[in-house]
């Protein structure tokens, strides 16, 4: 998907090809001088378009370079944090999956899975998949100017701090544990 810079350039080249062709029109066509004036104010009208598109594309990619720049920053800064949440034991697995609350129902779905294998598996992915777009959520939020880096970590270590004290965590592991348990023991 082209960026937004690159769309308002083809704009401003569209509008430039269209300007060239309505002054090659007047050129080669035998017209009144009132059909030309027309075609002529038409060619600069469209001329004027191309020009201020062409500055607006170059100020959106000087925005979208700031703001891909700002945000390899953030995340250097916030990866530190995100990789030091613990995800040692099944709780611990479970909080981090829960730090996007969307991952809750890939969770419960994980339960129903038939072998240990697949339901170690599921909840290894989702406890790193969320810790993943925690980073890079809150890389967007400092690169977008919504926060700060040290606001970031510090709602970062407060949710995962309220995460890890929920009921909802609790109830999960307990699920989780459980499942492991029997899954282990028909396995063996």
């Amino acid at each position: 998907m082209p960026n937004r810079s690159t769309i308002i350039k083809n704009h401003s080249s569209t509008a430039k090809r269209t300007a060239s062709a309505l002054r090659s029109l007047v050129e080669s066509l035998d017209m009144n001088i009132a059909d030309k004036g027309v075609l002529l104010t038409a060619a600069q009208i469209v001329d004027t378009i191309s020009i201020r598109k062409a500055r607006e594309a170059k100020e959106a990619k000087f925005k979208e370079e700031k703001y891909e720049r700002d945000e390899k920053a953030a995340r250097s800064k916030i990866h530190p944090a995100i990789s030091a949440i613990p995800c040692g034991t099944i709780g611990e697995k479970v909080a981090a999956a829960l730090l996007t609350s969307q991952y809750k129902g890939y969770l419960v779905k994980a339960l129903h899975n038939d072998t240990p294998k697949e339901l170690a598996w599921d909840l290894d992915y989702w406890s790193s998949q969320s810790k993943q777009d925690s980073e890079a959520h809150l890389a967007f939020c400092v690169a977008t100017g919504k926060t700060t880096i040290d606001q970031a970590i510090e709602s970062l270590r407060i949710k995962l701090q309220d995460v890890t004290q929920s009921a909802e965590t609790a109830s999960l592991t307990a699920r989780f544990m459980t499942a492991l348990d029997k899954n282990l023991v028909v396995a063996a």
